[in-house]
């Protein structure tokens, strides 16, 4: 019995991921020894349903869930709708400095994390850079 189970253990696990998407990077290839924890394979979304934006100081309006948000993207061809606040963080974060400004001088910039749903008829890639206004009217 203890040889069965030690057998089954050893044995090949299959893996379900809970998402479409493309595999980008794979670390371990079969019949390899993986410890827990350790990445195996990165697999890279085929389109974006929510995005990060970040609120500098000060703040122009308190961001709440549900708030209504205008997004847009940064193509030739503009395209734009409206998406929700789905959470707001509880501390500044740093934003990455490809979303800050090349004009700032300052090390590092903070800013109040938000996350915003995408519509989905707004064709995004995920990683894609978009323009972000909040619309402290709109419901």
């Amino acid at each position: 019995a203890r040889l069965r189970q030690v057998e089954a253990e050893l044995g090949p696990i299959t893996l379900i991921v809970p998402m479409d998407g493309m595999v980008s990077m794979i670390y371990r290839r079969s019949g390899e020894a993986v410890t827990a924890g350790a990445p195996i394979i990165v697999i890279s979304a085929l389109h974006s349903e929510s995005v990060v934006g970040y609120l500098r100081q000060p703040f122009p309006v308190e961001p709440r869930v549900g708030m209504a948000v205008e997004v847009r993207t940064r193509g030739l061809r503009r395209a734009m709708s409206f998406g929700k606040i789905l959470e707001v963080g509880t501390q500044l974060e740093p934003i990455a400095p490809a979303l800050v400004s090349p004009l700032r001088t300052a090390n590092v910039e903070l800013g109040l994390p938000i996350l915003v749903s995408l519509p989905p008829g707004l064709k995004t890639r995920p990683g894609e850079i978009v323009d972000l206004r909040i619309d402290p009217r709109a419901k």
